[in-house]
C-alpha cells in the first residue's frame, strides 16, 4: 500500500510538471490569461467553483454579483457549436483516474461587451489515492495577447497552485496512515487483494484472528483455502464472485468457515471490486463474526418455542404446570384463584410433590369417583409421555367436582421441545362443561334431524304411493272403458255410457295433476298471492255459479248468507280466495248425504287494524263428518278418513292440504269442527285492505243465448298454431264439428308469415300455442302486433298447457287477449272465442 501511494504521488508531481511547463510555455507566447480553480469532494462532486478576477475581467465582468462563481457563469459565454466539445473533453479528463488524457483545448467564449474570441484552456488535476479528483486548476489565454502582466500574474497563481496540490497529497498519506490503524482497530474484519492473481494482499488485525494467519504473508495462502471451502456450495454466490473478477459490483452473503487451527466460525460477508487510478481491479471484502450470535439465536429460539407452548396453554387454560426432571418437579405456571385445586390444595403443592403425588391428591380431592380409574389409567405418567411423543397435544375429559356441581373438564398436554430429547412437559386444565353440553345438544339435534329425514323418507315413500295409487285408479278407468268402448261399437247405448264414465275418470286425473302441480309450486315457493280489487258480492255469486250444477246434481241445499258486512270492496286474490272456498264447499257436495245442505256464511269482524277488513268464511254441511283422530291429520297431503275404494268417494287428498297452505300465504287461519254422521264446519279467517272508493256497477250486457252464440260463430275463420300433430288433430276436429272454419299452422314463424300475407278479414281468430321449436307463441304474438297491416289487431287467444297465473300473465302481457289451458274444455273454449269475437 505504501508503494503504491509513492508511485501516486510520483505521478501527480510528474503530471503537475508537465502542466506547469505547458502553461508556462503559453503565457510566454500570450499576454492575456486568466485562472480558475475548481473543488471536488470525496464523492468526485463539484464543492466549489472559484474564477480569478482575471478571469472575469478576460469577458468584461468587474464583480463576483456579474460574474458568480458558478460554473454556469462560464459555461453559458461558450459558443453553442462548441459547448458539447469543451464538456465532454473536461469530463473525460476528470474521470481519467491514470491522469493520462490532459486537458488542453481551444473553444469560442462571448465577451460582456463583445462578440466570440478563440481561447486556449489548460488544466491540471490533483486526485486522492483512490484517483477521486480533489482540485482542479487551470489557466484560460487569450489567443494572439501580449499582456506580460497577465503572464507574471498567471505563473504565480500556477506556482501556488503547485505548492497547494503537493500539500493536499501529503495530506492524503497520512489519511490513509490513519485509516489503516482505524481498521486494524476495528471488530469487523477486511481483506483486500489485487485481481486477478490475488496478490498484493491486506487484512486487518480482525481478519489475521478470524483466518488464524499470522501475518499477510500467511494469509495469501489461508484466506483463499477457507473461502473456497466455505462458498463454493452455494451456486448463486459463487457466479456472483466469479462476475466481480472482471466488472465492478458487490454480493451479500453468509458462510461458515474453519481456520488452520480448527476454530469455526459464522460470517456475514459483503464483497465488491473497483477499477483504482492505476487500472488495478480491487477486491474488497468485510466482514463480521456472528458466531456468538448464532448461539444466542438457537438458544432463543429453544427458549422461544417453550415459551410459545407454555402460553398457548396458559392462554385458553385456567390452571398450567410445568413438569420437569422425568416427574420428579412439579411447577406452577399460572392458577386462576376461580380454581378450586388451587384452593384445596395449594399447601400440598408448595411442598413441591411429584407428578404421580400430585395427580393422586387431585384425583381423591377433585375428580368424580365414577372416573378414578379411567383417570389413573389416562394421567399415568408413562401413558402421557408416550402419547405426547406421538402427536402435540394429548388430551382427556373427566368429570370433576366443582363449586357444588359435577361438571366436565379436560387436561391437556404438549411436550416443551419436541425436537430435543426433554422429558419436561406442561400441563393445563380447562373447564369444558358447556361445550360437552353443546356437543350433547348438537348430538340429540342430530339425532332428531336423521328422525325428521327418515321420517320425510317415510313421507316421501306415502307420497309416491298414493300419487301411484291416484293416477293408476282415473288412468284404468280410462284404460279400461276405451278398450270396452271399442269392443262395442255397435251398441250407442253402452258406448255413451263407457265415454261418460271415461270423461269423468279424466276429469278426476287432471283435478289430480293440478292439485299436485299446486302442491309443488307452493312448497317451491312459486305460487304468489295476487291482490286486486274484488266485490265480495259478485265472488259469492260467481261461487254460486261454478258449484251449482254439482249441488243440484246431488239435490242438496245450498245457502249463502252475510252477516254485518259492511266493506264489501277489497284488496285480495280472487282466485286463491275462490280456491279455498270451492275446495271446502267441494268437500262439503262429495261427502254429504242425498238432500243434505250446504251453507256458506261470511261475516265481518270488528277488530281488523285500521284500513282493513276482518272476514270470518264459516261452510258448514250435514255429510258424514270426520272422526277427532282424523281431523288432526285432514291437512296433511293424501289425508283422507275413508280411502276411495272403502267410501266409493274420488278425491286427490291434496285438496286441503292446499287450501291450508294457501290461506297461510294470505296470513289468514283455519279450524275443522266434525263429527261423524252429524257434518263438518270449517271457520275461515282472513283480512284484506279495503279498497279505495266504491267499485261502479258493471252496465248490463245484452242478453244472449247459447242457441244465439253459437249461430254468431258459424263459420268463424280461426287459424290453429299447434305444432303437436296429435294435439293439432283434436282441435281441428272440434273446433270444425263446432262450426269454425280451420287453417293450421305448425310453427310460430309459419303463423307469422301467413297472417303477414293474408288479406284483410281472411282470419277473425288465432288461438296460440306456446310452447314451439322455432318460434314460441309469445315472440310470435310481438311480431304479429308489429305488423303494418289491419291484421296487427287481430284477437289471439293462447291455448296451452302452460297453465299457471304467471303464464297467463305473460300471455296478456305479450298482447294476447286471453288464456286457455290445456286439455281442451269445448265450453270454455267456446266461451272465449265469443268473448273474444262478440
Amino acid at each position: 500500500m505504501d508503494e503504491k501511494n509513492t508511485s501516486l504521488q510520483e505521478m501527480s508531481q510528474e503530471k503537475s510538471l508537465q502542466a506547469n511547463e505547458v502553461v508556462s510555455n503559453e503565457l510566454l507566447a500570450t499576454a492575456a490569461t486568466a485562472l480558475w480553480h475548481i473543488e471536488y469532494d470525496e464523492k468526485g462532486e463539484m464543492s466549489k467553483c472559484i474564477w480569478s478576477s482575471s478571469f472575469r475581467k478576460m469577458f468584461g465582468y468587474d464583480s463576483q454579483a456579474d460574474f458568480p462563481d458558478e460554473w454556469d457563469s462560464w459555461f453559458k459565454l461558450i459558443h453553442p457549436a462548441d459547448k458539447e466539445y469543451v464538456e465532454k473533453e473536461y469530463t473525460a479528463a476528470l474521470q481519467d483516474y491514470s491522469d493520462a488524457k490532459i486537458y488542453d483545448i481551444e473553444y469560442r467564449m462571448r465577451g460582456k461587451q463583445s462578440g466570440y474570441r478563440w481561447y486556449r484552456d489548460v488544466a491540471h488535476i490533483t486526485r486522492r489515492a483512490d484517483g477521486t479528483p480533489i482540485v482542479a486548476e487551470g489557466v484560460v489565454v487569450l489567443q494572439k495577447s501580449s499582456v506580460n502582466e497577465q503572464l507574471r500574474l498567471a505563473l504565480r497563481e500556477a506556482e501556488k497552485a503547485n505548492r497547494e496540490s503537493q500539500a493536499k497529497t501529503e495530506m492524503l498519506r497520512r489519511t490513509e496512515e490513519f485509516n489503516r490503524s482505524i481498521l486494524d482497530k476495528s471488530a469487523c474484519g477486511m481483506v483486500s487483494y489485487r485481481l486477478p492473481n490475488h496478490d498484493n494482499m491486506y487484512l486487518n488485525a480482525a481478519a489475521l484472528r478470524v483466518f488464524g494467519a499470522r501475518d499477510i504473508a500467511e494469509a495469501e495462502t489461508e484466506v483463499p483455502r477457507a473461502l473456497k471451502a466455505a462458498v463454493f456450495n452455494d451456486p448463486t454466490v459463487v457466479k456472483k464472485l466469479i462476475e466481480l473478477q472482471t466488472q465492478d459490483g458487490s454480493v451479500d452473503f453468509e458462510c461458515q468457515i474453519t481456520n488452520s487451527k480448527g476454530r469455526t466460525s459464522n460470517l456475514l460477508l459483503h464483497s465488491e471490486t473497483v477499477m483504482n487510478p492505476l487500472g488495478d481491479r480491487i477486491a474488497y471484502t468485510t466482514f463480521l463474526d456472528i458466531s456468538e450470535n448464532k448461539r444466542l439465536q438457537a438458544i432463543n429460539d429453544r427458549l422461544s418455542k417453550q415459551n410459545h407452548v407454555i402460553n398457548g396453554l396458559a392462554s385458553e387454560y385456567s390452571s398450567v404446570w410445568l413438569i420437569e426432571d422425568e416427574g420428579k418437579f412439579v411447577r406452577r405456571y399460572k392458577d386462576t384463584n376461580a380454581n378450586i385445586f388451587v384452593k384445596e390444595i395449594i399447601s400440598f403443592v408448595e411442598q413441591e410433590p411429584s407428578y404421580a403425588e400430585g395427580m393422586e391428591y387431585y384425583k381423591r380431592v377433585c375428580v368424580h369417583e365414577d372416573d378414578w380409574a379411567e383417570f389413573d389409567k389416562k394421567t399415568r405418567y408413562e401413558t402421557v409421555l408416550a402419547e405426547i411423543r406421538k402427536k402435540p397435544v394429548y388430551n382427556f375429559v373427566y368429570r370433576r367436582h366443582y363449586q357444588g356441581k359435577i361438571e366436565y373438564f379436560q387436561i391437556s398436554y404438549a411436550l416443551v421441545d419436541k425436537n430435543s430429547d426433554s422429558s419436561n412437559f406442561v400441563m393445563g386444565f380447562k373447564n369444558i362443561n358447556d361445550l360437552v353440553l353443546a356437543d350433547h345438544k348438537r348430538s340429540e339435534e342430530l339425532a332428531a334431524a336423521l328422525a325428521a329425514a327418515e321420517q320425510a323418507n317415510i313421507a316421501k315413500t306415502q307420497f309416491l304411493n298414493s300419487m301411484s295409487h291416484d293416477i293408476r285408479t282415473p288412468m284404468n278407468a280410462i284404460i279400461g272403458f276405451t278398450s270396452l268402448a271399442a269392443a262395442h261399437m255397435d251398441k250407442p247405448e253402452l258406448l255413451q255410457d263407457y265415454l261418460q264414465k271415461i270423461s269423468i275418470a279424466s276429469e278426476h286425473l287432471l283435478a289430480l295433476i293440478n292439485d299436485v302441480l299446486d302442491m309443488s309450486r307452493i312448497e317451491s315457493g312459486k305460487m304468489r298471492i295476487l291482490e286486486k280489487p274484488l266485490h265480495l258480492s259478485e265472488l259469492l255469486q260467481e261461487i254460486r255459479t261454478i258449484i251449482q250444477p254439482d249441488i243440484t246434481a246431488k239435490q242438496l241445499d245450498f245457502v249463502v248468507d252475510t252477516i254485518d258486512v259492511v266493506h264489501e270492496h277489497i284488496i285480495a286474490d280472487k282466485l286463491r280466495l275462490t280456491q279455498v272456498l270451492l275446495n271446502i264447499l267441494g268437500n262439503g257436495v262429495k261427502f254429504n248425504k242425498v238432500g243434505g245442505l250446504i251453507s256458506l256464511q261470511i261475516k265481518e269482524e270488528r277488530n281488523a287494524p285500521e284500513g282493513c277488513a276482518k272476514y270470518k268464511f264459516v261452510i258448514c254441511d250435514t255429510g258424514i263428518g270426520m272422526s277427532k283422530e282424523f281431523q288432526k291429520h285432514i291437512f296433511e297431503p293424501f289425508a283422507r278418513a275413508e280411502t276411495a275404494t272403502v267410501s266409493g268417494i274420488q278425491g286427490t287428498g291434496l285438496g286441503m292440504a292446499i287450501t291450508k297452505k294457501i290461506i297461510d300465504m294470505m296470513n289468514g287461519t283455519i279450524t275443522v269442527k266434525s263429527k261423524l254422521g252429524e257434518g263438518t264446519e270449517f271457520d275461515v279467517c282472513l283480512t284484506f285492505r279495503i279498497a279505495g272508493g266504491r267499485k261502479e256497477a258493471a252496465k248490463p250486457l245484452p242478453v244472449q243465448t247459447e242457441t244465439d252464440i253459437e249461430a254468431a260463430l258459424q263459420g268463424k275463420h280461426i287459424l290453429l298454431v299447434e305444432d303437436n300433430k296429435l294435439n293439432q288433430e283434436i282441435a281441428q276436429t272440434i273446433l270444425t264439428e263446432a262450426g269454425f272454419v280451420i287453417d293450421t299452422a305448425d310453427d310460430g314463424t309459419v303463423a307469422v308469415d301467413k297472417l303477414s300475407k293474408a288479406a284483410a278479414g281472411q282470419y277473425d281468430l288465432v288461438l296460440m300455442d306456446i310452447q314451439m321449436p322455432l318460434m314460441d307463441g309469445y315472440e310470435a304474438t310481438r311480431q304479429i302486433r308489429s305488423l303494418d297491416t289491419e291484421i296487427a289487431s287481430i284477437p289471439i287467444i293462447a291455448m296451452t298447457a302452460n297453465a299457471f297465473d304467471e303464464d297467463k300473465e305473460k300471455a296478456l302481457a305479450t298482447g294476447m287477449n286471453g288464456h286457455l289451458a290445456k286439455p281442451i274444455n269445448i265450453c270454455l273454449l267456446k266461451k272465449a272465442i265469443a268473448k273474444a269475437l262478440l
